[in-house]
């Protein structure tokens, strides 16, 4: 199944979350010559965490996980060693979104909160628009 990657990517077809590196397999991407041609979104490759506020392309990621698309077009992206979620702007800015002790899932709701649901302390948190965390849940995984 293709899905409109709004982050300007193209068509998504398949993507691959490599060591500090998170790419995209696109049908039509505007940016690469051919379709099915592999687009680097985020990192270097490199495991870290550093780079917010400069292009995601140059910043290290640390063990990325969960991605999810929240309704703005942004690219959030939970990396489960450093506990973070980062965020690609559809400009390909990079930062980070919130923090948390680790990040696994992340899912977005009709409203734009964000459900992250941490690997190690299965627990389901609530982030709302404004960034306001609410008390986790026990995930039953």
């Amino acid at each position: 199944m293709k899905h409109l990657c709004p982050c300007s990517v193209g068509v998504l077809l398949g993507l691959a979350l490599l060591c500090g590196s998170i790419s995209f397999v696109t049908a039509d991407p505007p940016a690469a010559p051919v379709p099915g041609t592999l687009l680097l979104v985020a990192g270097t490759g490199t495991k870290g965490s550093q780079g917010d506020g400069g292009l995601a392309t140059e910043a290290r990621l640390n063990g990325p996980m969960g991605l999810a698309f929240d309704p703005a077009g942004n690219l959030c992206i939970g990396e489960i060693v450093s506990g973070r979620v980062r965020q690609v702007s559809p400009a390909g800015i990079i930062s980070t979104r919130v923090r948390f002790t680790d990040v696994m899932f992340l899912e977005f709701d009709g409203a734009g909160n964000l459900f992250v649901d941490g690997w190690f302390a299965s627990r389901v948190w609530k982030v709302t628009p404004e960034g306001v965390k609410t008390p986790p849940h026990v995930s039953h995984r």
